[in-house]
């Protein structure tokens, strides 16, 4: 039976902001040093559960999620440090879901490609936000890539997660496909305006909760009551319904570091099995279906797929997850994947706080909230964690399993396996009904989701998905501040609307 296992961990971070004793942005770590430290406490980790000294000579396989960084291959520079040098690199690039190093780690072992792999990932973008406060480039080519080489491997996307009209409307950014989302969200769930507005205000005051009470949390200090629902300098509106802090937040130096191998690879090292976190399962979802297309556009079929692929695997039901970290990049990410498992919106849905509190480190937020989902299994030996991750516009769907060091997974659903990775892409794509989409459009419709644009604070532009009467959508873009202005008060979804030439006149 294969038996994959975290066999150690470790985490690396800045202090949130600068302290006193820093005067210079250049004394804080970039990206490869911090994911380096990570590394260098995962090993420490290892060795205090009785690894044998030569653990870190042993690892083969380096995998890393690609950040915002320049690096070409920090991977290779971790892995010369750490005594490394032959193990084989592979860069995760961007598009790709952050379980995939998971999944990559595990069907290697399982193949026996390799033996211990170190995955790893981090951001220090508030170092270059400290120094471009300052009227500097945060400069990364005092750690350039050992010998500037090219990662062995790279696994790249395979499409793009937005549709051709949605580029050529601008309709790219994140905060605004996820306001759309969460807007198409809130006439599904039959809420007012008002009423979605606590809604999504109960949930931020809930994760910062929960942040307030996470020491590596960067943005944990208190804030009064309504500070998250209404709109000021320090909450700047960025698309409707979403102001500042219900968005993730990158400005963050954090990393995180992962030594995988087996239970019978580290009872050979001599690790102590009462500090192994097995890994019962990981699932993915490659199915992408562009926001504009999806005739649902406030369901998530992927997640209800890949928690129940790795919740089988593990033998557990829902309810027996006592440490759940949902994907919280935007409000809606955070309410779709409840509303798509059932779960009472009183259930915390995060063990760190979340990407707008605890901090959401570019492809490395779901990495960082598995560390601290392992960090409390180690005291919890008979739980049951997971966590989700979410790659594009709620495009890509995935979720691993991970269990105390006296859990095991269901014998069945891994001897079937095999691997115990789970793709869950086609059963996805079933689940996901599509229509057609147009940018250019002379007619009348339905608005079927919006957003409004600030500029400054100021609605500046509003943006439609249209229904038509042939059943086929038409994305349309008003630059008309007036427009944006009628679309920031009260209900418009099911609303009549003229379109024109890629723009709209509200009705």
């Amino acid at each position: 039976m294969f038996d994959p296992v975290i066999a150690s961990f470790g985490r690396a971070d800045n202090p949130p902001q600068l302290t006193a004793a820093e005067t210079d942005w250049r004394e804080r770590s970039d990206a490869v040093e911090l994911m380096a430290q990570a590394a260098e406490e995962a090993l420490a980790d290892a060795l205090s559960a009785g690894a044998s000294p030569n653990l870190a000579a042993q690892i083969d396989t380096v995998i890393v999620p690609r950040g915002s960084w320049g690096f070409r291959n920090p991977g290779r520079t971790v892995a010369e440090r750490l005594g490394a040098s032959d193990a084989r690199t592979i860069s995760v690039e961007l598009g790709v879901l952050q379980t995939v190093a998971f999944s990559e780690a595990l069907q290697r072992l399982a193949r026996g490609h390799s033996s211990w792999v170190l995955v790893l990932g981090g951001e220090a973008r508030f170092r270059g936000l400290a120094a471009k406060i300052v009227g500097e480039a945060a400069d990364e080519a005092a750690n350039v890539d050992v010998a500037g080489t090219e990662p062995d491997e790279t696994i790249a996307p395979q499409t793009i997660p937005v549709h051709r009209v949605e580029i050529d409307h601008r309709l790219v950014d994140a905060v605004d496909q996820y306001a759309m989302v969460d807007n198409a969200r809130r006439v599904r769930q039959g809420l007012s305006i008002e009423a979605h507005r606590d809604d999504i205000d109960a949930l931020a005051h809930q994760m910062h909760s929960i942040a307030s009470h996470n020491p590596r949390a960067w943005f944990g200090q208190e804030r009064p009551p309504g500070f998250f629902r209404t709109p000021s300098t320090s909450n700047r509106p960025l698309a409707l319904p979403y102001n500042k802090w219900h968005s993730t937040q990158w400005n963050v130096d954090q990393a995180s570091a992962f030594l995988l191998g087996t239970k019978e690879t580290a009872r050979a090292a001599g690790i102590d099995p009462a500090t192994l976190v097995p890994i019962l399962g990981v699932a993915n979802s490659e199915a992408v279906v562009p926001l504009s297309e999806r005739r649902d556009l406030a369901a998530t079929p992927g997640t209800r797929a890949t928690v129940d692929a790795v919740l089988n695997a593990a033998g557990r039901s829902l309810d027996e997850v006592a440490h759940l970290d949902l994907y919280s990049c935007f409000p809606a990410a955070v309410r779709l994947q409840q509303e798509a498992l059932g779960l009472d919106h009183s259930i915390e849905p995060t063990v760190t706080g979340g990407m707008a509190f605890a901090g959401g480190p570019f492809n490395n937020a779901a990495l960082q909230a598995a560390a601290a989902v392992c960090a409390r299994l180690r005291d919890d030996p008979e739980g049951v964690g997971v966590v989700t991750a979410f790659s594009g516009m709620v495009t890509k769907q995935g979720a691993i399993a991970l269990g105390g060091a006296a859990t095991t997974a269901s014998r069945t659903v891994s001897e079937s396996s095999g691997t115990r990775v789970f793709d869950v892409t086609d059963d996805v794509l079933s689940r996901s009904p599509r229509t057609t989409v147009v940018g250019d459009h002379t007619g009348g419709g339905v608005i079927a989701t919006y957003t409004v644009r600030y500029r400054d604070g100021q609605p500046d532009n509003a943006v439609v998905l249209a229904d038509l009467p042939d059943g086929s959508r038409a994305l349309a873009v008003s630059t008309d501040p007036g427009a944006a202005v009628a679309l920031s008060d009260g209900e418009w979804i099911g609303r009549p609307v003229a379109l024109e030439q890629g723009g709209f006149s509200p009705a």
